[in-house]
């Protein structure tokens, strides 16, 4: 199957399958996230907001990989990873190779995604515990919502070996509802990112899965 970047089709590189997931929002002053982004700063109302992801991922030829990472919204409408942990490290060394995204080896419990889990590092151990309202639906987000400002992002920028790039994504629209987070122990972000120090929980998404995601290769952006 193929995928559609700026009309032009183009072969997926990758195919997965998601499992439900979980997005915890945060609000971050920007002037503690352009110290550390290299693209400009995508504000919703003059909010900076990084978003933590939690979901289980199921390569194809593979056994099912447990990511957490930590994103942050650019300009042209996408997205660019702070930082990440994957429960595979053949898998982070792929990942980091082909997208220079910054993943690093963590132990994941079983249980992980949305409604919870533990993931402990070297660094330290982040735990959380999730729930939606039993009378809660899955929808898409409204158009012009924060929901869709923080869902509906399609590219993936980065930056390798001094070259900007960019990863465009393809997959069914998100369908989403409101979930309830506590964080028992946020050590292992604190670790890694000195911004959480300074950061607001905002709000959280539980997301239905998604069965068939594309990714295509990066791409070098021009000046």
């Amino acid at each position: 199957m193929n995928m559609f970047i700026n009309g032009k089709a183009a072969r997926p590189a990758l195919r997965t399958r998601w499992d439900a997931a979980l997005f915890l929002h945060y609000q971050v002053p920007p002037e503690e996230l352009r110290v550390r982004v290299p693209f400009t700063l995508d504000l919703h109302e003059g909010r900076a907001i990084v978003s933590v992801v939690a979901v289980g991922v199921h390569p194809p030829f593979v056994a099912r990989q447990c990511f957490l990472n930590a994103r942050t919204y650019v300009r042209p409408a996408g997205i660019h990873f702070l930082t990440g942990w994957i429960s595979n490290p053949m898998s982070g060394l792929l990942a980091s190779h082909f997208a220079g995204i910054p993943y690093r080896t963590g132990r994941f419990s079983t249980a992980w995604g949305a409604e919870g889990g533990r993931v402990s590092a070297p660094e330290g151990t982040f735990r959380f515990r999730a729930a939606i309202a039993p009378e809660a639906t899955f929808v898409r987000c409204a158009p012009g919502s924060l929901d869709e400002f923080l869902l509906e992002r399609y590219a993936a920028f980065t930056l390798r070996g001094g070259r900007r790039r960019v990863v465009h994504l393809a997959h069914a629209p998100w369908l989403q509802t409101a979930a309830r987070v506590t964080v028992d122990d946020p050590g292992l972000l604190l670790a890694a990112e000195p911004w959480l120090r300074h950061a607001r929980l905002i709000g959280a998404h539980a997301t239905a899965p998604l069965d068939d995601v594309r990714m295509a290769p990066p791409s070098e952006l021009t000046p």
